[in-house]
């Protein structure tokens, strides 16, 4: 959608008021998606690459009334959640906690001295704690440590 996602168009109808029965269709949904879409009232979830047949399925069930979940979509989600805490457990285990904490600034987008100023240590520090999560994680440059940490539910 070109002006909001998904979720931000339901916060829109949620706070307006408006009691609409919602199918969320998404190419992918994360955990924590989900359960904000089932917070702000989605009748229904589908991915993108299910039947048409299964939509169909979808729209009959919710506007009967019901919910929907389709159950291979469900299990992916399910599955990509359960590596991502599991990729988060194995970050957390490898590095200190004040090298996390400059991961996920760098996941975050943000440069070194920004990094230094928001966790109030040195700029030097921050090149230490990079130079260390690189090597910990055997990643490459900045970009590379941003998308690990996306993976592991660091961003």
């Amino acid at each position: 959608m070109p002006r909001m996602d998904g979720l931000a168009a339901l916060q829109a109808l949620a706070s307006r008021g408006l009691q609409t029965q919602v199918i969320l269709l998404a190419a992918e949904v994360q955990g924590t998606q989900l359960a904000e879409a089932a917070r702000l009232g989605v009748r229904g979830v589908m991915l993108k690459d299910m039947a048409p047949q299964k939509l169909i399925q979808c729209i009959r069930t919710v506007h009967a009334g019901g919910h929907w979940l389709e159950q291979p979509s469900m299990a992916r989600v399910i599955e990509r959640s359960l590596q991502r805490d599991q990729g988060g457990r194995r970050l957390a285990a490898a590095l200190t906690a004040r090298e996390l904490d400059v991961v996920r600034c760098v996941a975050r987008g943000l440069r070194n001295k920004e990094i230094a100023s928001e966790l109030a240590i040195n700029h030097g520090t921050v090149k230490i704690h990079l130079h260390n999560a690189y090597r910990k994680l055997n990643v490459e440059g900045r970009l590379a440590l941003s998308v690990y940490a996306r993976d592991s539910g660091l961003a």
